[in-house]
C-alpha cells in the first residue's frame, strides 16, 4: 500500500510539472497553512494525553504520521517531490492507542488533492479494511479497520495543504472528525 503512495506522489510531481486544467497543477488553489500554527491551536480531547507537541516536521516524521509506519525509501522520494514544509502532532489513549494529525504544504492544490486522497485510501484492500467518509468530514478521504488495533485514518486537502487524521485504539470516531475539521476550519476551508 505504501508503494501506491510512492508512486502516486511521484505521478502528483509529474502532472504539476507538466501542468493541467486552466492554471495548471502548480496554482496554490488557495492559500499555503502554518503547518506548526494549525497543530497548535487544537484542543486535547478528553481522555487523550499529548504525547508530543507541534512540531515541524522532515519527510521521515511526515511519511510516519501520515501512513502509521515508517520507510525511509518512501520519505526520501517525499522530500525531492516538493513538500514545503509540515508539521506532527501526537496524542495516547488510555489503552495505548494513539493519535496523529499531520499538516503539510504542497506544490499547489492538484498535487494535494492526489496525496490526500492517496493517503486515505492506503490501507483499502487489507482485510478487515473499508472506506471511511464520514457526512460530517465532506470532502475527505478515509479507512476504518476492525482490525485490534482500530485504526481510522482521514484526509483532506485544502488548497495546496494536506490535513491527515490517524488514530488507533480508543480515539473514537468523533474525536478522528472534530480533529480534521477543526483544522480545515482553521485553515479557512469549508466544511460543509
Amino acid at each position: 500500500m505504501i508503494r501506491r503512495f510512492c508512486a502516486a506522489a511521484v505521478a502528483a510531481v509529474v502532472v504539476a510539472v507538466a501542468g493541467c486544467g486552466p492554471t495548471g497543477a502548480g496554482d496554490p488553489g488557495g492559500t499555503a497553512g502554518d503547518p506548526v500554527y494549525l497543530l497548535s491551536v487544537l484542543p486535547t480531547p478528553n481522555g487523550l494525553v499529548d504525547t508530543a507537541r507541534e512540531r515541524t516536521a522532515d519527510a521521515d516524521d511526515l511519511v510516519e504520521a501520515m501512513l502509521g509506519a515508517a520507510d525511509p525509501s518512501l520519505a526520501s522520494r517525499v522530500d525531492v517531490s516538493g513538500v514545503e514544509r509540515a508539521a506532527v502532532r501526537r496524542w495516547r489513549t488510555p489503552d495505548q492507542g494513539t493519535m496523529v494529525a499531520s499538516v503539510s504544504v504542497w506544490p499547489g492544490h492538484q498535487v494535494a488533492a492526489n496525496v490526500a486522497v492517496t493517503v486515505g485510501q492506503d490501507q483499502l484492500g487489507n482485510p478487515g479494511v473499508s472506506a471511511w467518509t464520514p457526512r460530517e468530514a465532506r470532502g475527505s478521504s478515509g479507512t476504518r479497520s476492525e482490525a485490534a488495533d482500530r485504526a481510522r485514518v482521514l484526509a483532506r486537502a485544502v488548497g495546496p495543504n494536506v490535513f491527515v487524521v490517524r488514530a488507533t485504539g480508543g480515539a473514537s470516531d468523533d474525536v478522528v472528525i472534530r480533529t480534521l475539521r477543526r483544522l480545515i476550519e482553521v485553515q479557512g476551508g469549508v466544511t460543509d
